[in-house]
């Protein structure tokens, strides 16, 4: 199980309130998308090496079996990006994503002929989620820094013209302002 932190953190603007019912479920929705998404299967399928898996590793397709059986074509596996878009389908296929109820908790269900497999894979699933997830409120920190960094020196770059002008108008003024 997951749960889904739906509060809106801005740093550039704090403030920003939408409609919150819509914009939690929208949220929740979406990451269960992000969820199923590629980059975060292919990360669980590296992590437990799911490519050398009898179960869901790259194995002969039922025709490319048949065809051997009958002596029609000479059997091979799959290679390179072709194993592993196979194997990204397999994994794909025994994955689910569900909702609980009106709820922000996402519920992640792995079928394998070993439960303890189930389980080893849905913990890492929600691992590779979650460290997704960290690595990108780490990104959009790091880019709110940039921008408050930028609008700071843009702010200190404003003052000392400021201050030059002001000096400049007291040294030119001096004598008509005493």
């Amino acid at each position: 199980l997951v749960l889904v932190d739906t509060s809106s953190k801005n740093l550039l603007s704090p403030d920003l309130s939408l409609n919150a019912a819509t914009m939690d479920n929208a949220r929740v929705e979406s990451e269960m998308e992000i969820m199923q998404s590629d980059g975060i299967m292919l990360n669980v399928i590296q992590k437990l090496n799911l490519v050398a898996d009898p179960e869901f590793g790259v194995k002969l397709g039922t025709t490319e079996r048949i065809l051997a059986f009958l002596q029609i074509a000479k059997p091979t596996l799959p290679t390179g990006e072709a194993a592993l878009q196979r194997v990204l389908a397999n994994v794909s296929r025994a994955m689910s994503v569900q909702r609980r109820g009106f709820t922000n908790v996402i519920e992640l269900q792995v079928k394998s002929e070993s439960p303890a497999k189930a389980a080893q894979i849905s913990n890492a699933w929600a691992d590779a989620y979650i460290a997704d997830q960290v690595s990108s409120k780490i990104d959009g920190v790091l880019q709110s820094r940039n921008i408050l960094q930028s609008r700071l020196s843009d702010a200190h770059d404003s003052v000392v013209k400021t201050e030059g002008a002001i000096d400049t108008f007291i040294d030119q003024n001096l004598g008509k302002i005493v």
